[in-house]
Formats: C-alpha cells, sequence, structure tokens
C-alpha cells in the first residue's frame, strides 16, 4: 500500500513538473550543432556572406573552410544550454566551391561534435586558383634524356610564371609552348640525377594576381627506378607525437635529448621501450613542415633512425576534416620517392 502511494506521488509531481516546463525537450536533447544558413548548394554574391547556425550542449564553435582555414564564430546564448552563431566570411580570397563545416566540443564529455557540411558557390574570378596537370610523363613512366615534360594550366586569369621542382629541390622556370597555356620543360636540366632512382616532379602557376595552383605529384623512373622493399618490424610500443612537441622536435634539439630518454625508459614503470614514433605534420602556427622545413624534417628522421626508431607521418582526420575542396600539394614527401617513412 505504502509502495503504490509513493508511485503515485511520484507520478503526480513529474506531471507538475513537467506542466511547469522544468521538464522540457532541452534537458534531455542530445548535443547538437547545425549550419542554418546559407543552405548547401546556394550561389553567393557580395564580399561579405553571414554563416549562422544553432547549437545546443556545444562550446567552443569554430568554422573550418576548405579543410584548410579554421576560424572562430560569434555566439549568442539564449540560455544554458542553447544558442545561436554566426560568422561573417570574407568571400575575397575564394571563387568557385567553397566547402564549409563547424566543429565545437561537447560540454559534458569534451568530445569533438561535428555539424552538416555544406557547399556553397562563389563567384569572384579575381581570387581562381590556376589548375595544373603534368600530362606528360605519366605517373611511373621511365624518364629518358629525351623525355619532355608538359603541363597543362585552366585559369580564369593570365598566368604571370609556371614552374617545375624535383624531389621537393627549388623551382624552376617553364616556358609556354605555343601560347595554348601548355608548357615544355626538356628533362636534360636534370643534371645528376641519371642513375637508376625514382623522383618526384611538381607544377605550380601563378597568376596575375598571385593565385598559385598546384599539380599533384607525378612519380617517375630513371634507369629501374628505386628499389625499396617494405619492411615488416616488431613493434611493442609506439608514441603519438602532436603537432606542439613535433614542431619542437623540429626546432630544439635538446628536446629530442628528453624525448629519447623517456622512450628507452624501461625501468619507472616496468614497460617496454617506445619502437616507433608518430610525428604530427600538419600546419601549426603558419609553417607546413613538410613544405617549408624539409631539410630539418630530414635532419629529425636521420636523428630518430640512428636512435633506432621507426618514425611515421601523422596527419589527424579527426581535428581537420579530408576535403575534395583544391588545396597545396603538401604531401610528396609522403609518398614512394619518401626519405622521410
Amino acid at each position: 500500500m505504502w509502495r503504490k502511494k509513493s508511485l503515485f506521488i511520484l507520478v503526480v509531481l513529474l506531471t507538475l513538473f513537467a506542466a511547469s516546463g522544468f521538464l522540457n525537450n532541452s534537458v534531455f536533447a542530445e548535443p547538437s550543432l547545425s549550419i542554418d544558413s546559407p543552405k548547401d548548394g546556394a550561389e553567393l554574391e557580395g564580399k561579405i556572406v553571414r554563416i549562422s547556425g544553432s547549437y545546443h550542449e556545444v562550446t567552443n564553435i569554430q568554422l573550418i573552410i576548405n579543410a584548410s582555414d579554421t576560424v572562430q564564430v560569434q555566439s549568442e546564448a539564449a540560455n544554458d544550454q542553447s544558442g545561436t552563431w554566426y560568422y561573417d566570411l570574407d568571400t575575397s580570397k575564394y571563387d568557385g566551391n567553397v566547402e564549409i563545416l563547424a566543429t565545437g566540443t561537447n560540454t559534458a564529455t569534451r568530445y569533438t561534435i561535428w555539424s552538416n557540411r555544406i557547399n556553397i558557390t562563389i563567384n569572384n574570378p579575381r581570387s581562381s586558383r590556376p589548375e595544373v596537370i603534368i600530362k606528360n610523363p605519366k605517373d611511373g613512366e621511365q624518364l629518358t634524356r629525351n623525355s619532355r615534360l608538359d603541363i597543362d594550366v585552366e585559369s580564369e586569369n593570365s598566368i604571370r610564371k609556371v614552374e617545375i621542382r624535383i624531389n621537393g629541390s627549388r623551382w624552376l622556370p617553364v616556358r609556354e609552348k605555343y601560347r595554348n597555356r601548355r608548357f615544355e620543360w626538356r628533362s636534360n636540366f636534370m643534371k645528376g640525377l641519371w642513375k637508376d632512382q625514382t623522383i618526384s616532379l611538381e607544377a605550380r602557376a601563378t597568376d596575375v594576381y598571385g593565385n598559385t595552383g598546384y599539380s599533384m605529384t607525378t612519380y617517375v623512373d630513371i634507369g629501374k627506378g628505386s628499389d625499396e622493399t617494405t619492411e615488416f618490424v616488431k613493434q611493442d610500443r609506439a608514441m603519438w607525437i602532436w603537432e606542439n612537441a613535433s614542431y619542437n622536435l623540429l626546432y630544439n634539439k635538446g628536446s629530442r635529448t628528453v624525448l629519447d630518454a623517456m622512450a628507452k625508459d624501461t625501468k619507472t614503470f616496468g614497460q617496454d621501450p617506445v619502437t616507433t614514433l608518430y610525428l604530427g605534420v600538419d600546419r601549426y602556427f603558419g609553417v607546413d613542415m613538410l613544405e617549408d622545413e624539409r631539410e630539418k624534417v630530414r635532419d629529425l628522421v636521420s636523428w630518430a633512425h640512428e636512435k633506432g626508431y621507426k618514425i611515421q607521418a601523422l596527419i589527424a582526420g579527426g581535428t581537420t576534416p579530408l576535403s575534395l575542396a583544391p588545396m597545396n600539394n603538401t604531401t610528396s614527401l609522403l609518398s614512394k620517392n619518401s626519405k622521410i617513412s
């Protein structure tokens, strides 16, 4: 009898709380983050475009634009848990398709929350990047002393210069052929490279407004190419090193001594030594180590190998999403002819 009365009282109290608004949908709603305007597929005009949306139990909201630019939004709270946000996007440096995604932090779990992904079209030819394709030689082909390299460039603006580089070295000028946006480069410039090896070729084009477009990396063989084999090694313990520490290892050699001592320490916690280092290589404070600091990267990897470590490039898709939007090519050191893997 007492239990029935208690249950009846509990039901009455819950009914009263619900009627008073104490138990509303927002209390139990899942954390959420959305982009509400503009709509996916919208074609936009004007220099400033407002991107806006809503959130629930999410903090530290940022926009990721074309998987490369990250900006902080402005929030307007409706209550303790929910609200709206907005960001005024300066479209002056974008043209064509622009991909936008919002991200934030779950206030309860601290996990990352993602919004819906939208694509908008911006008509701004002055900021259009040239499209660059290495037409010849094809990836995997053999290069001879008489080989010719052809580059196709598509651009809404006049092209100021086209360049090529080999194995990430300095950029070399390429001359235009027949004034038809096809550029030609003779391989006899490749002095000192004529031995069995695999090399990387990259091209870039810059228009009169300073917009630069990059080709994909093409790998070609000289002679028999590089005879590289995959080595499977025992890997009991590994360490992930994110950018705030990996760039420190790049510039501060003293930090390598600390890392080595910690990785080889087997007594403090009775653990096996660390044998593999996963090195964060994404852009950090405006520096792209794979593009801007190649010699320092090679020096760091050489040090790691001398100390007995395997080192692998770590790119975090969880913090910056993958995108189909055009981006600078910065992965040539991680591929077939890599010296850092």
